[in-house]
């Protein structure tokens, strides 16, 4: 019974944090447009600048 209940506990965890978890971000992600990439100018001038 207790090997059964941690199984399902286990189970529970791996889809919270894989399809719940990557859902939501990506939905926040495109309900949001560009302010999730928004960067506040105190910071953007402490951050390096890194050129790819």
């Amino acid at each position: 019974m207790l090997r059964m209940l941690a199984l399902g506990l286990a189970v529970s965890v791996v889809l919270d944090a894989t399809v719940v978890r990557l859902v939501l971000v990506l939905s926040l992600m495109l309900l949001m447009r560009r302010a999730h990439w928004w960067l506040p100018r105190r910071l953007d001038r402490v951050l390096p600048y890194a050129t790819v």
